[in-house]
């Protein structure tokens, strides 16, 4: 009775602990009580896909998220079997998109048995309601968001409603702290996990958190660190005991915690948690790899948790404290039992349990590959696979994270490809304009781009062949050359496929082992020649796997080689381009050492010779998300590839060159490489489809099919802005294109993404004329936050500037004040050069506006929106008779107005005006990004108005300002 006497609180609180998880557990409250049979969703209205991008889904237990679409909201029925009070809780989801934050919008209706309850617009705002609802009772849930175009998506959650739910948590917790409190010298880490708990188990309860799961993994690492902390209160005399003791414990905390500790940061970086092919890439990582990542995609919450962790454990190992605490055997099972008790009783974070199923996954289709590899390698010519080519060479290059937006060959404002660029001109490469990639991690791309599976034929990648397996059918010679890193021979399926070649070089060797002798790109250059030098007269394929723009993105180009810094509003506008300029650095080194490829190629002694260059996958620059999966945006699979033939090679095989550019602009997923390379290497019996083959005339993806990571994702969504963009750009060049123009182009990255992507040649821009110390048009709608500072000379000056038909610009303080030196300014010699593209619009009162057109420079009268909103006759007749003389006195060459005003135009003013008056007008409801814009076009009376000279739509950009 000693130790326990002299520890009675410690027993105490030991006691106490027990009781709180065994028979409260604070931790059960933060899920739903609800038991599943009281709560049925028992249909959805709106939810289809003729209703733009409508969702509705059950994420968790009782809660639920939705995309209420434009055209019609969404509407769960709900139903109840038993008396109860419910919390009901709703608003935005924080991982929502939106264009614009204070424009986040999602309505509520709530009903119940036909009854309205509650209506909340809600502008950001979580609203907490509590109802009760008795057996039989039917409630409907309206989630509607007008007619915004924007991403935003809404959530609701149903729990059962405890009114002391609060306090109940915060006591519990306080008390289960009353354990830590005694050894806060040794387990630094316990207070902070405590109070973060409290924090999320009240915040909880009355808004919404961040990451929604995170509390899950929050309350197994508390339960973890309380029970090893009651153990390691169990002193040893032995000092070596002590110190076993003590490391055994934090390896035990490292490895228990090491998962949720993962999906914690996961959460803290991009609000969302683990999926499977993330605990892929852990598996298939190594450390160099996992630091540049974490590097890359860290933020302050995410560092300062991984440094206190870290410090926690060493901690453990060396106690600091000199006050020692004895405890008898008795106590000593006690505080075991304890301590197995609570962390049984505590809910184990999802993530363990998710993070073992999929090592299970991977290591059962890993074995199955392994074991057809060894069959194919006994058994090589079973394979059937047979070639006529003679003394054949060609290259297939597979570039890392690279963002064909990124590049000027695909049409950014950045000369990020000069090599390229020249060497399309010249009809040197030819281009895949919609190549996109199936999955947005290495590994699942490769396994299926180097193999007969694909998205098509649904084959799993333990019963298909590689390309090496068939190549080395045919009798190629088969090498693989690679500066990326080799984990191990039998770690993945990538370096499997790798080990079929004759032979293989992992060149960036000191990768895995150290973070500061990394090897650029350039290294496969010499090893190149090298092996090409030795070639005989049998066929080869050489693959070569660079580092491309694998994060750290400014690891991987030379200091020397550093082109782009110091990006500008006027460039990128909204754009987070605290990593660009190291992105786009990396893809101009990219640049240099794909056209030496072809260099050093073009010289090899074959006469018949070929390059195809893909990347794995893409990059989300904008705003860092890199390509994770748990983070998809469509932007993470455009993919540059592109191909280069030998005149040899085309001389021999005109028609597969031929087919190739008829089938360019066609779509192409990475994962087809396998049909494409066993064609230019003229392999029959590869078990390649004719529908599937760039190179046959009867190319044709089923769009239906295309589906991308892990089938989860369509590519011909509403959501995937890039199809839309696609499909609608070619139905207006069918007629609508010369009338169209996109609306505040105000950055050099928007000029291009509207010109150089999508072939418009019109474009408007907001400027703000100043003439105070200098005299400048500088680009921005008025608002200071909202200015670039980039002076209008400076945008014209641009080289697509030239390639565009009308510049439509919006000056928003035309005065009597500043008219002298607005004309003296339009006297430059740039402005003169545009002067037949420029249109001056202006809502300016001023008569010495007509001296503007008098200069040769057409002008235009802007009508104020405000019209749009006045009913009453006689005030529209006042206003009509106003501006017809306004447009007399100023002699302007047009008038602008929004399209909410056509119809007043039509029947007030267009009486009053001369018929050479042209109508210039914006209509915003229209989007590239819209599906069916060319229908809404042709349904649009502004739109097929013959005397409407320009109509300016909205595009979505990342660069928009």
């Amino acid at each position: 009775m000693g130790p326990i006497k002299r520890n009675p609180l410690l027993l105490l609180t030991t006691i106490l602990w027990v009781v709180i998880t065994v028979f409260i557990e604070p931790g059960r409250y933060s899920k739903s009580e609800l038991p599943k049979h009281s709560l049925s969703v028992d249909s959805v209205a709106g939810y289809e896909r003729g209703n733009g991008k409508s969702h509705f889904e059950e994420l968790h237990e009782n809660f639920f998220i939705t995309y209420p679409g434009k055209k019609a909201p969404v509407i769960a029925y709900l139903s109840f079997d038993e008396s109860i009070d419910i919390l009901l809780r709703g608003g935005v989801v924080s991982w929502a998109e939106t264009e614009d934050t204070t424009r986040s919008r999602i309505d509520y209706h709530i009903a119940l048995n036909d009854s309205l309850l509650y209506r909340q617009a809600s502008v950001t705002q979580p609203f907490r309601e509590v109802f009760h609802v008795d057996s039989g009772d039917l409630m409907s849930i309206t989630i509607d968001k007008g007619d915004e175009w924007y991403y935003d998506e809404g959530y609701f959650e149903i729990k059962h409603h405890h009114p002391w739910l609060p306090l109940i948590v915060i006591v519990c917790t306080l008390l289960a702290s009353l354990v830590l409190s005694l050894t806060i010298l040794r387990a630094p880490l316990s207070l902070p996990m405590v109070l973060l708990a409290i924090f999320l188990f009240y915040f909880d309860e009355v808004s919404i958190v961040r990451a929604y799961h995170l509390h899950i993994s929050l309350i197994w690492a508390l339960s973890l660190i309380m029970g090893i902390t009651v153990l390691r209160l169990i002193y040893f005399k032995r000092t070596t005991i002590n110190l076993l003791k003590n490391s055994g414990l934090a390896t035990l905390l490292f490895l228990l915690f090491l998962i949720p500790l993962l999906n914690m940061m996961n959460f803290l970086r991009f609000d969302k948690g683990l999926a499977q092919y993330d605990y892929y890439a852990i598996f298939q990582t190594n450390w160099t790899e996992a630091f540049q990542y974490a590097t890359t995609n860290s933020n302050y919450a995410v560092t300062s948790l991984t440094a206190y962790v870290l410090l926690a454990l060493v901690l453990y190992l060396f106690d600091l404290s000199h006050k020692r605490i004895t405890v008898s055997p008795k106590l000593r099972l006690a505080l075991l039992l304890a301590a197995l008790i609570g962390m049984i009783s505590f809910p184990v974070s999802t993530s363990i349990s998710d993070a073992a199923i999929a090592f299970s996954t991977y290591r059962s289709e890993l074995a199955g590959f392994i074991a057809l590899q060894d069959s194919l390698t006994q058994k090589s010519t079973t394979l059937g696979a047979t070639t006529n080519a003679q003394n054949e060479l060609h290259i297939v290059v597979i570039g890392e994270s690279h963002n064909k937006h990124h590049m000027s060959l695909y049409g950014y404002h950045r000369n990020t490809t000069p090599r390229l660029d020249a060497l399309a001109k010249q009809g040197e490469i030819i281009v895949m304009d919609e190549a996109i990639a199936h999955h947005t991690h290495t590994h699942p791309v490769l396994e299926l781009s180097l193999s007969s599976a694909n998205l098509y034929n649904q084959r799993r990648l333990k019963n298909s062949y590689t390309i090496i397996n068939v190549l080395n059918a045919a009798d190629y010679k088969t090498t693989w050359l690679s500066n990326q890193i080799k984990i191990g021979a039998w770690d993945n399926h990538v370096s499997l496929i790798a080990m079929g070649c004759d032979s293989e070089y992992f060149l960036n060797k000191n990768i895995g082992t150290t973070f500061t002798s990394m090897s650029y790109d350039e290294i496969v250059l010499n090893n190149l020649k090298s092996i090409i030098e030795k070639e005989d007269a049998r066929n080869h394929v050489i693959f070569i796997h660079i580092m491309g723009s694998h994060g750290n993105y400014g690891d991987r180009w030379p200091e020397n080689r550093e082109k782009f810094q110091n990006p500008t509003k006027g460039q990128f506008g909204n754009f987070n381009t605290w990593i660009v300029d190291d992105y786009d650095n990396s893809i101009y080194y990219n640049d240099s050492i794909l056209t030496e490829i072809i260099a050093v190629l073009n010289k090899a002694p074959q006469s018949k010779k070929s390059l195809v260059y893909f990347a794995d996958h893409s990059e989300e620059v904008s705003r860092g998300d890199g390509h994770s999966m748990a983070l998809f945006d469509y932007e993470m699979t455009e993919i540059p590839m592109f191909w280069w033939f030998s005149e040899g090679y085309k001389q021999t095989y005109p028609q597969r060159v031929e087919h190739l550019n008829q089938n360019k602009f066609k779509v192409f997923t990475n994962d087809l490489i396998y049909d494409q390379v066993a064609e230019i290497a003229s392999i029959d019996g590869a078990e390649s489809e004719a529908r599937l083959n760039l190179f046959n005339p009867a190319y044709a993806l089923p769009m239906e099919n295309i589906k991308l990571v892990d089938q989860s994702h369509p590519y011909g969504a509403d959501m995937n802005v890039y199809y839309i963009e696609r499909v609608n750009n070619d139905s207006l060049h069918k007629g609508w294109q010369q009338k169209l123009g996109v609306h505040r182009a105000n950055t050099i990255g928007k000029l291009h993404h509207a010109t150089n992507r999508l072939g418009f040649k019109q474009v408007e821009l907001d400027v703000v004329f100043h003439s105070d110390s200098v005299i400048w048009f500088e680009i921005g709608h008025g608002e200071r936050e909202s200015m670039t500072a980039m002076d209008l000379r400076t945008y014209l000056a641009d080289p697509q500037c030239a390639n565009i038909d009308r510049f439509w610009l919006d000056v928003k303080n035309i005065n009597d004040n500043n008219i002298d030196d607005l004309l003296a300014h339009l006297g430059d010699s740039l402005f003169q050069q545009f002067k037949a593209k420029l249109i001056i619009e202006s809502s300016t009162k001023s008569s010495r506006f007509k001296e503007i057109n008098g200069l040769g420079f057409y002008t235009s009268y802007y009508l104020p929106t405000a019209i749009a909103e006045v009913s009453d006759d006689r005030q529209l007749r006042t206003w009509a008779e106003e501006i017809s003389a306004q447009i007399k006195l100023q002699r302007v060459s047009a008038v602008s107005f929004d399209a909410a005003l056509y119809p007043r135009v039509k029947q007030y003013l267009e009486p009053r005006i001369n018929a050479e008056i042209e109508y210039l007008s914006w209509q915003l409801d229209l989007s590239m990004s819209q599906p069916g814009l060319s229908e809404k076009l042709n349904s649009s009376s502004v739109a097929n108005d013959q005397r409407v000279k320009m109509l300016l739509i909205k595009l979505q950009s990342k660069f928009d300002y």
